[in-house]
């Protein structure tokens, strides 16, 4: 721009020069504004999108707010909330009891070949069938599902186990879990195999 009056005395020259000036100055600028708006994910007619960062950002977050004192009757937060449950911790343990034969004998060895689990208003399930405890997924996958809270389950959950055991008086599988959700097992039916 500075350059402009020695370009030359020609208008013409002048004004496609200015123009072209103020066009390389400003196209930087409108392509990164441009890169801020495409890389946002919230549209305001659109439900968010969330990365993996994000999501473990949340669940870090939901699980700090997960252990508060209460003192005096009361539990102070620190961010304000319009709807908040709170409740005792409590560790639930089930497991059921070492299968038998008819006469009360032992097999030499058994497998659980499937479980099917009853459960009624039921917002978390953690179960281990023999590799350990894992989180059992309670939800669907369809429309909508992401765009709201998790909906207490009611309905069976069948899981297959896998391998033989030892007659011991071990397990065939155990519910431990402390998540300060609400759990109702109705009932367990299991299908068995034994080696005698």
């Amino acid at each position: 721009m500075v350059v402009t009056p020695v370009l030359s005395d020609h208008e013409g020259i002048r004004t496609v020069w200015v123009l072209f000036s103020v066009f390389m100055l400003k196209f930087p600028l409108v392509a990164l504004l441009w890169w801020f708006i495409v890389r946002n994910k919230e549209w305001p007619v659109r439900p968010p999108v969330w990365s993996e960062r994000e999501t473990g950002d949340i669940l870090t977050y939901l699980l700090a707010e997960a252990d508060r004192v209460v003192t005096g009757g009361t539990v102070t937060l620190d961010e304000p909330a319009s709807s908040v449950q709170i409740g005792l911790p409590y560790t639930h343990i089930i497991e059921p009891l070492p299968p038998t034969a008819v006469d009360g004998s032992y097999g030499r060895a058994v497998r659980l070949i499937e479980a099917v689990y009853k459960l009624d208003n039921t917002a978390a399930f953690r179960l281990d069938s023999g590799r350990g405890p894992r989180d059992v997924p309670l939800r669907q996958f369809g429309a909508g599902v992401l765009d709201s809270p998790p909906a207490p389950f009611s309905g069976d959950i069948r899981i297959r186990a896998f391998g033989w055991q030892a007659p011991t008086n071990a397990p065939l599988w155990r519910i431990e879990q402390s998540i300060p959700l609400p759990f109702t097992l109705l009932s367990v039916t299991t299908e068995l195999s034994v080696n005698s």
